[in-house]
């Protein structure tokens, strides 16, 4: 089959700070999470039309969430239409067995999990997050009461497994990419899911987000300044936190820089063993704990437990 080249794509791409993080980085292989929906078709488009420059071999991987009866053919549909653009692409059925909790943000932790087993070292994850899931994002951490973690929204690149995750269309208008989509004609499936109001986001972008779409850019702008706020902070509270891994001095910190800060020290101190900040209220109860007389403190969330034990902190995983 031939492909034509667009010079909507070639600018979509020639815009992205992609070619700069390639050449900076210098990956092993790029990995595509493939969903056949509008989005992640358009980057595969753009990636093969620009193939000569990639720097490394380029896959694919479709992840089966098991939701709809027509998952099957929707991962028929990602193989067919990669391999018919000389892209290999894998399909990986999310195993649920074990239930409970919000079906949304397990399907995304499994989905990451998958996806970071087939990365080999220096390996990239490209999704195709665009400028409107970022906005997006933003609202549902406000709505949430979020701190600068949650509202800095998604990262344009992240640490990843051994490797790396980019959104090369982060800062990029959805409706570019629908543009680009006609003019190419690059098909692509749409999921009834992407409709359903139980889920959060879903909610949001049927109810609350059209209004703000005309603001979308300056949102995604203000969510940048929060990114580089974020990572700001990340230097100055690494610098404090030194090599500490799985024991926090929490009584010496607080002693030398204040419970705000120290604070801020035990949220980046769990960030840097790999595991995610535990919902608010819940930190702050265990800080609070922190000050009794008894000198003993637990926190449990997810497979964490935080002990606090002769005036440090230690970390321990299920």
């Amino acid at each position: 089959r031939h492909f034509s080249s667009s010079q909507n794509i070639m600018l979509l791409l020639d815009d992205s700070p992609f070619w700069r993080w390639q050449a900076d980085y210098r990956p092993a292989v790029f990995l595509l999470a493939l969903s056949g929906g509008r989005d992640s078709m358009a980057l595969l488009q753009a990636l093969v039309l620009q193939r000569a420059r990639l720097a490394a071999p380029l896959s694919a991987c479709y992840v089966d969430h098991g939701w709809s009866a027509a998952s099957g053919e929707w991962g028929a549909f990602c193989v067919r239409e990669a391999a018919a653009r000389g892209v290999a692409c894998e399909i990986v059925k999310l195993d649920w067995a074990d239930g409970g909790g919000n079906a949304e943000a397990r399907a995304r932790t499994l989905r990451y999990q998958a996806l970071a087993t087939r990365l080999p070292p220096r390996g990239v994850l490209l999704t195709a997050h665009h400028r409107e899931d970022q906005v997006e994002t933003f609202f549902l951490q406000l709505l949430r009461g979020s701190g600068l973690d949650g509202l800095a929204a998604m990262p344009a690149q992240r640490p990843f497994a051994d490797g790396a995750h980019w959104r090369p269309l982060l800062d990029t208008p959805r409706a570019a990419i629908e543009a680009f989509v006609a003019a190419e004609g690059v098909p692509f499936l749409d999921d009834p899911s992407n409709v359903d109001t139980r889920f959060a986001r879903n909610r949001l972008r049927h109810a609350g987000l059209p209004p703000l779409v005309e603001m979308a850019a300056a949102v995604a702008r203000s969510a940048g300044w929060l990114a580089e706020a974020q990572a700001v902070q990340q230097a100055l509270l690494d610098e404090i936190l030194g090599e500490a891994q799985t024991v926090l001095p929490w009584d010496a910190l607080v002693a030398a820089h204040g419970v705000t800060v120290a604070k801020a020290l035990l949220r980046r101190w769990l960030q840097r063993a790999g595991q995610p900040a535990p919902p608010g209220r819940r930190l702050l109860s265990f800080v609070g704990a922190l000050g009794g007389q008894n000198g003993h403190a637990e926190l449990h969330y997810g497979g964490t437990v935080v002990v606090q034990h002769r005036g440090n902190l230690h970390l321990f995983r299920a």
